[in-house]
């Protein structure tokens, strides 16, 4: 059984019911019948025990879209990065796409934060769900005090979306094209007094239509996505938004599919609830797609007492909820009309939770503040595998890890350190392409891929790769090697670096190949584990190509 860290916090500040958080309790005295007063010793705390974590990789159990939603901090966070390349296969980016991150100014457009974070996407091999073109909330003030008639406000939004939907033509899987654009009843947002919607006072419920028309003529293959809160279960309000899908076929208007939110409470709503919420988008014809794009669970919600403590009992309740939500999705959505499921946020620490509505302690995800992994990650995969979405070959460590020739991308495989990776087309071992690395300020850095999940403890590898020096003039003969990082077990784990290939001195002018075998001799789960280049010189740049790893016969 693993020991996982519980997380406590004190909240005098919300309830009056937690005045007296964090005041010692002193141990009673003890009345012993030779009238001896003794205080006893208090007992030692006993970490709880909660259920074993055994999945490896959430994504490699689902044939569709398993993602998360990440911050901009993901970029410059190395065990953020390791949890999410491991387990997901989708991105969305949780606020460096919306109206007021990406168009500040009427004529400013700011790209920097969402180029990143495909930059990093596609260096690992992750696709990018793009939320969310048009809003009511998270829109700029040029935007909120925009002043014209029907036809300008039309032309401000058509331009906003086609611009963005045009630069990322061909980039993205999904977008949301328009989000929380219903009321409870049904009704549209922005139609009855206090209802805050300038696309709906300024346009009318037209502006939904004519959203969807400009993002699929900017880019023809993505999917387009209405995408909603308390859709899950709410059967008035998912009855408006179908009510609206309808009319937009009917009328040629294009939409892929209906996102339900998802920010929920443990057990509730009921898994009746939503299957038949589900089964209402199931039904809708021409098919649609139904994805799961924010999905968390409350957990804080013990009567009108508010917990300050995670407990292994909760996290089992947790768990079977998450499996029983993601049962239901495979048990309702037939397998062409799933979008995918979307988890918003990893660890619970970065939670908007925790803020939302008040400041408060929750534990809605799939990860421990520390990225350890919490029994409801086992709930998800568990319904996964219970499903056999994955042939034995397809869950098999994808041939990506074993074999990287570079010949249509970088294939995951990115830059450790300072340094750069590009993708060279003028040199090449074989083929046509290979890596370029520049940039180097250490030795240990260079070109790296995460290769978590690809070792099995007591077998044996062959390992090798091919290198060559940029400068074929150059007199510095470095030291090269392939090396892998690895970091597993228990807690913060230990942290290893061990030796793939022997080091080999490298000469201007020729590709060199490095070569080994490894044999795997670590029984625990990794947490993370990185496969890289290195030079004993920082001062050369060199090319790398043909990388591959199989097993020892």
């Amino acid at each position: 059984m693993k020991k996982l860290l519980i997380r406590s916090a004190c909240i005098g500040t919300i309830m009056s019911l937690l005045t007296a958080c964090g005041i010692e309790e002193h141990p009673k005295n003890v009345e012993f019948p030779d009238n001896v007063s003794v205080t006893p010793e208090p007992e030692p705390e006993v970490p709880e025990e909660f259920s074993e974590v055994t999945v490896t990789s959430l994504k490699a159990l689902a044939n569709f879209p398993i993602g998360v939603a990440v911050p901009e901090s993901l970029l410059t966070d190395t065990a953020h990065q390791d949890v999410v390349i491991q387990h997901f296969s989708q991105l969305t980016s949780e606020n460096d796409m919306k109206m007021d991150a990406m168009h500040p100014s009427e004529t400013t457009f700011n790209f920097a934060k969402a180029d990143a974070l495909l930059s990093f996407a596609e260096a690992n091999n992750l696709t990018v769900h793009g939320h969310v073109l048009v809003w009511h909330n998270q829109i700029p003030d040029w935007m909120r005090n925009f002043s014209g008639d029907t036809n300008a406000w039309v032309a401000m939004m058509e331009n906003h979306v086609t611009t963005i939907a045009t630069k990322y033509a061909g980039r993205l899987e999904t977008w949301d094209v328009v989000n929380e654009a219903f009321n409870e009843d049904g009704s549209y947002r922005g139609s009855a007094a206090g209802d805050d919607s300038v696309w709906y006072t300024n346009i009318g419920e037209s502006f939904i239509p004519k959203a969807f028309t400009a993002a699929r003529a900017a880019d023809p293959d993505v999917d387009l996505y209405y995408n909603d809160y308390n859709l899950i279960w709410n059967s008035d309000k998912l009855d408006g938004v179908i009510q609206m899908v309808n009319d937009m076929q009917a009328d040629g208007v294009p939409i892929d599919g209906i996102g339900f939110q998802s920010h929920i409470t443990v057990n509730s709503p009921d898994i009746s609830t939503i299957k038949a919420q589900m089964q209402k988008v199931v039904d809708i014809r021409p098919k649609i797609k139904l994805k799961i794009t924010e999905l968390d669970v409350r957990m804080n919600n013990e009567g009108d007492a508010a917990l300050t403590t995670f407990t292994a009992a909760r996290a089992e309740v947790q768990k079977q909820y998450y499996f029983d939500i993601v049962e239901a999705y495979l048990d309702i959505v037939p397998e062409d009309q799933r979008g995918g499921i979307t988890v918003w946020g990893t660890n619970d620490g970065g939670s908007w939770l925790q803020y939302f509505p008040v400041p408060t302690v929750e534990w809605p995800l799939l990860f421990n503040d520390d990225f350890t992994p919490k029994p409801s990650l086992q709930g998800f995969a568990d319904a996964l595998e219970a499903a056999n979405l994955v042939s034995p070959d397809e869950t098999e460590t994808p041939a990506a890890f074993f074999n990287t020739d570079f010949e249509t991308d970088l294939d995951s495989w990115g830059p450790r350190g300072d340094a750069s990776v590009t993708l060279e087309t003028t040199e090449a071992h074989a083929g046509n392409n290979s890596a370029l690395v520049a940039g180097r300020t250490a030795n240990w850095q260079g070109i790296s891929k995460s290769v978590v999940g690809l070792f099995t403890a007591d077998e044996s590898y062959n390992v090798s790769a091919w290198v060559k020096l940029s400068d074929d003039a150059s007199t510095v003969t470095p030291s090269m090697k392939l090396t892998l990082e690895i970091n597993h077990g228990a807690g913060d784990g230990t942290t290893e670096y061990l030796e793939m290939t022997a080091p080999v001195t490298v000469t201007a002018g020729d590709w060199v190949a490095l070569t080994g075998t490894y044999n795997h001799t670590i029984s625990t789960v990794a947490n993370s584990a990185n496969l890289y280049v290195e030079a004993s010189e920082t001062t050369v740049d060199f090319y790398v190509d043909d990388i591959s790893i199989t097993l020892a016969e």
